[in-house]
């Protein structure tokens, strides 16, 4: 979260359009950050993420960037200490799908992928989103 009375907005908008972000989506970037605290978006030509991301510090703007690594599934599955067929059950996903990821014949997509991060830091919770009374 960005302290938004320590932003310097001209320095934060000038290091995105030098980024190669254009003048008004970045303009409107960091009017949002600043009314909602955060804000999310793609940086297309950064090769010194490090030394962007510092500048954008220094200009009162915190940088993260979102983890885009492929979760080692059984590794995971392992650590949980279930059977593929359990695994694929508790989390409601197809077990053809955990299969060919865990023999790597196949990535988890996107969305596959970060819903296995839940899994990985919060198991229990990701378990609890499955289920549904019975009525």
């Amino acid at each position: 979260m960005t302290d938004r009375r320590s932003v310097k907005v001209i320095d934060a908008v000038r290091l995105l359009v030098g980024s190669g972000v254009g003048m008004l989506k970045a303009k409107r970037a960091i009017e949002t950050m600043l009314s909602h605290g955060e804000i999310a978006m793609h940086l297309p030509a950064v090769d010194g993420l490090t030394k962007l991301a510092k500048k954008l510090r220094n200009a009162g703007v915190n940088v993260n960037k979102l983890a885009s690594d492929t979760v080692d599934v059984r590794a995971l599955r392992v650590r949980l200490d279930m059977t593929r067929e359990q695994f694929a059950i508790r989390y409601n996903l197809p077990l053809d799908s955990v299969t060919k990821w865990e023999l790597q014949e196949r990535q988890p997509d996107r969305a596959a992928n970060n819903y296995l991060r839940v899994i990985a830091s919060e198991p229990e919770v990701a378990a609890l989103s499955q289920l549904q009374d019975v009525d």
